[in-house]
């Protein structure tokens, strides 16, 4: 509803026009694929392009960026075919355009005040830095209204002040189709040392996510690991299989060598992609190790 009512400021040109004007375009890599595929200005479409090359050996990154953009892109063209009925003078591309900038908008922007306000947009709240509160003891309640929202303070006094998303997922991929970036706690876990104590101390369990595939059922690791540890622990078979299909999914991802560095990139695309798939990498090789004695040793030595 909010990103319909921002489409429908925009596209009116009303008050709000010198607030709507300095929201800029979305930062999500789900965002330039939806957009690349409504075509127009060159740039756009370079975007898609890359965002899709970025995540390309992630299946399920992939997946995920491909689902986030078509529900978005079918939501759009349903508030563009609205706008049409009420107003036919109204350009259908032009419609389409705007409200998937809107919607991508509120969901990289908006913020919980709770109470008869809900999720909102509020000037100069919205530009304030998202981050993750794990390092951060020093909270910040701000109030409007009956509604209130949390942000925390780094390094306390002096500190730059971040608003607390209250959104903590583990997976990387969910804050990059959500807000458009990896949180540093999450770029943390991946450089730390590859074991469950290291992660652990930095409040991160089982930081990646991955589907695998064993006999036709699909399996999210490490959200279904217990699943595809049990079909495995049932057989001999099983076990080959689970281990098999484990190797060849962490396989088909780049060298941790080759990750470490693409999560020091300066580019935010290639970092957050090389962060996502690293930590990905790692929950296979993870899920490998757990298989039961005899299937799952790690050939490649890591963990």
């Amino acid at each position: 509803m909010l990103g319909a009512f921002l489409a429908h400021e925009t596209l009116r040109g009303g008050r709000w026009a010198p607030y709507t004007d300095t929201l800029g375009e979305p930062t999500s890599p789900a965002y330039a694929v939806a957009r690349g595929a409504l075509g127009g200005e060159a740039g756009f479409v370079v975007a898609a392009r890359r965002a899709k090359a970025a995540y390309h050996a992630s299946s399920y990154a992939s997946r995920r960026l491909a689902a986030v953009a078509g529900d978005n892109l079918e939501f759009a063209s349903m508030v563009a075919g609205a706008f049409r009925r009420n107003n036919a003078s109204l350009d259908v591309d032009r419609c389409r355009r705007v409200a998937l900038w809107a919607l991508f908008t509120v969901l990289n922007r908006a913020v919980e005040l709770g109470g008869r306000l809900g999720y909102s947009l509020v000037p100069f709240w919205d530009i304030i830095n998202h981050g993750a509160p794990r390092h951060s003891k020093r909270f910040v309640t701000l109030r409007y209204d009956d509604g209130s929202v949390e942000y925390f303070q780094d390094g306390y006094r002096g500190g730059e002040l971040f608003h607390n998303y209250s959104f903590q997922s583990a997976c990387p991929m969910d804050w990059v189709t959500t807000y458009g970036f990896v949180p540093e706690d999450l770029v943390a876990a991946s450089a730390a040392p590859p074991d469950d104590a290291a992660e652990n101390a930095l409040g991160v369990w089982a930081p990646g996510c991955s589907d695998v595939v064993v006999r036709g059922v699909t399996y999210s690791v490490p959200g279904d690991e217990a699943d595809l540890l049990a079909f495995a622990a049932a057989s001999d078979d099983g076990a080959r299989l689970a281990a098999t299909a484990l190797a060849a999914r962490a396989d088909a991802l780049l060298p941790d060598a080759a990750l470490a560095s693409g999560a020091e990139s300066a580019d935010a695309l290639d970092r957050d992609a090389a962060v996502v798939m690293r930590l990905e990498r790692r929950a296979l090789l993870r899920a490998l190790r757990r298989l039961p004695r005899g299937a799952g040793e790690d050939p490649r030595g890591e963990l």
